[in-house]
């Protein structure tokens, strides 16, 4: 028997229990463990298996997409790891769900009473020097707690100093310009990005409650801004342990400026309640989250009939070439550009080819790219060298300020006006 308790996550405050030696773990219908198959993104379809074999509990990953790790340590494809009790296993990134390894043992059926046997003084020596060897290691235990103790507060406070000298760097990067000093800013970055990494593994190793309770307590000290960034990042797939300031401040200044523009709020939110049914179901065909069709807000402000100087056209301003390269009609007697249901269906058929183009986890490239042009983005990371497909970062373009300035603007505003569909009642478009 083995009981799984979630600790992050939709499931988070739950706890799965099985005898069975297989547990499937993933999105898919047929797991045992099944998490939310929209919000659960990080974890595949078939993620990951606890098996039962040789008399011990395994995890095993079975080729998931954004991987599985054990208290900190991820696994390779298919790598099978023992578990012992109180493992943590994050199934996706480090901030995906998580859970905690608990086996269940049972007693063993009550043996026959034997007769006692006589005690005899070698008896009584005997429990003498058992009592003395107790001792002995109830003080040997004692001195390992006070020096794992130390152990962890010197652990904490090394990923606490690397986290704030990261802060300062991001706050150097914010204001610099220089495309050199900028570099070197970035590389530095790296590198307290990977010291704060290893301390991170290092405390769950060495202590996974301690490590648990010391994110959970860094979680607590986040604003409410950051955690709905997080979380809608999480939905794009474009998790970030360090959340650029400057990105932030963006996003919260395009916030703040839609309270104080409450007519024009609340017109934009009357045109998607009339328009999102179908926009939401064009969407869920494609597989993409409907936080994406946000470009709609930002583009158009969800009118259909919106027409630029530039001759694009509609909810999703698209011109009219682009148009027909996605199988709308755009003639001098018909324009399906403003066609609620058929633009949503090339939209979201646009940003699927975007996201074949630069990695089905790169929504944000993806944004940027319905900003500045694919060909336009697909230059910068090839001028600079991040075309592999590991190096396509979006924090990293955004960071050393290499897109223009149009778009380092445009995909906060994207971003903003993805929070305010999640939070409408916070916003005041709901009573």
């Amino acid at each position: 028997m083995v009981r799984l308790t979630h600790l992050t996550g939709t499931r988070k405050g739950s706890w799965f229990e099985s005898p069975n030696a297989v547990i499937r773990i993933g999105r898919a219908r047929e797991c045992d463990v099944c998490f939310d198959r929209n919000i659960d993104t990080p974890v595949s379809a078939r993620h990951a298996e606890i098996r039962f074999e040789d008399g011990a509990y395994f995890v095993v990953d079975t080729h998931s997409t954004q991987g599985t790790s054990v208290n900190g340590t991820p696994l390779r494809p298919g790598q099978r790891r023992p578990l012992v009790q109180g493992d943590r296993i994050v199934f996706g990134p480090p901030r995906g769900p998580a859970a905690r390894f608990e086996p269940r043992l049972f007693a063993p059926p009550n043996a026959a009473r034997q007769s006692s046997p006589q005690k005899t003084p070698r008896f009584y020596f005997s429990l003498l020097v058992i009592g003395v060897l107790l001792s002995c290691c109830v003080g040997g235990l004692l001195l390992k707690a006070h020096l794992q103790r130390r152990l962890l507060a010197d652990i904490e406070d090394k990923e606490t100093s690397t986290e704030l000298e990261i802060r300062r760097v991001q706050l150097a990067m914010q204001v610099e310009s220089d495309p050199q000093k900028l570099q070197a800013l970035m590389d530095r970055l790296d590198l307290l990005q990977g010291h704060a990494a290893e301390a991170q593994r290092a405390l769950w190793v060495a202590d996974a409650p301690a490590a648990e309770k010391f994110e959970q307590q860094k979680t607590a000290a986040d604003d409410w801004l950051d955690g709905e960034l997080r979380a809608l990042l999480h939905r794009f797939e474009a998790d970030t342990t360090y959340l650029p300031p400057l990105f932030k401040s963006r996003v919260s200044y395009y916030l703040d400026d839609s309270k104080r523009h409450p007519a024009t709020l609340h017109a934009i939110w009357a045109r998607r309640k009339l328009y999102w049914p179908a926009v939401e179901n064009a969407f869920r065909t494609r597989g993409l989250p409907e936080e994406l069709a946000s470009v709609a807000w930002v583009e158009s402000g969800f009118d259909p009939l919106a027409l630029s100087s530039a001759g694009a056209r509609g909810l999703w301003q698209f011109m009219p070439q682009t148009a027909r390269n996605y199988g709308l009609r755009v003639e001098p007697n018909i324009d399906e550009r403003i066609d609620p249901e058929r633009a949503a269906s090339a939209a979201a058929h646009y940003l699927q080819d975007l996201l074949s183009q630069f990695g089905e986890e790169s929504f944000m490239l993806a944004i940027a790219s319905y900003n500045e042009g694919e060909d336009g983005v697909r230059r910068v990371l090839m001028k600079n060298g991040l075309w592999h497909k590991k190096d396509r970062d979006f924090w990293r373009l955004y960071q050393l300020k290499l897109l223009p300035a149009e778009t380092m603007e445009y995909v906060p505003r994207i971003v903003a006006a993805g929070i305010i569909g999640r939070n409408p009642a916070r916003f005041g478009l709901v009573p």
